[in-house]
């Protein structure tokens, strides 16, 4: 929904660029700064099509709460989860995602595997055995 949003806001910027309004920020999705923008848009369907899209927009941050506040509810059903938002910089919304993505811890033959598909492996890359950087945690996707 996140990226939904993110293309229906590049949509807007391009249809008002079209009509040669420029705005950078926020602003232009604020309720004061959506009436300022309609109003130099000249031509009246034009304008009636910008609306339409600023009501999809407004629809989708209405559906991504709603399925926030139902992500959140069905994830009291799951113990991990709550052990999971004990750890410094999880949130609730990333508790859930790794939940989801791992649903089966018992389908990895060791835990090695596991935190290679989570991205939590350490790598050490180096060539002709000199160490080429400090290790890190993998950003590589993993071959699971």
């Amino acid at each position: 929904m996140t990226s939904q949003q993110a293309r229906l806001k590049t949509k807007l910027k391009a249809r008002l660029r079209m009509q040669g309004v420029i705005v950078t920020g926020e602003r232009l999705f604020s309720s004061t700064g959506r009436k300022e923008v309609l109003v130099k848009v000249e031509s009246r369907d034009l304008r009636t099509a910008i609306t339409q899209l600023y009501e999809v927009l407004d629809q989708s941050v209405v559906a991504q709460e709603q399925a926030r506040l139902l992500m959140l509810r069905a994830a009291q059903a799951f113990p991990e989860i709550k052990l999971l938002r004990t750890v410094p910089g999880i949130g609730p919304i990333g508790a859930c995602r790794f939940s989801a993505y791992i649903h089966t811890p018992s389908r990895f033959s060791s835990k090695r595997k596991l935190w290679k598909y989570c991205r939590l492996s350490v790598s050490h890359r180096s060539s002709n055995g000199k160490p080429l950087r400090r290790p890190r945690l993998d950003p590589r996707r993993p071959n699971v």
